[in-house]
């Protein structure tokens, strides 16, 4: 079972989460984009993290149904299945 999942698609930044958490002792799971790890959530027998650490700024994924970081975070919320995880917003976005 995965502590933490990680929702981010800079791959450098998936990296130095996964290792500065592993350092601590947590197990992670991640993924590049909010359509596959909703898909991993949505599976029966799928184990729920306690935390999702998910990038806000998630592009749509290519090819696949666009879902972005708030999408992911709306429909994560509209299921009572997952009430008890915790989402941590991380954003690189900034505005002037």
């Amino acid at each position: 079972m995965s502590q933490v999942m990680i929702i981010e698609d800079s791959q450098a930044l998936r990296k130095i989460m996964e290792v500065l958490l592993h350092r601590e002792g947590i197990d992670t799971e991640s993924y590049a984009d909010g359509y596959t790890a909703l898909r991993a959530l949505q599976a029966p027998d799928h184990p729920l993290p306690a935390v999702v650490l998910l990038d806000l700024g998630l592009p749509a994924a290519r090819n696949l149904p666009g879902i972005d970081g708030y999408t992911f975070a709306k429909l994560l919320r509209s299921q009572s299945r997952f009430d008890a995880v915790v989402i941590i917003i991380l954003s690189g976005m900034m505005t002037w």
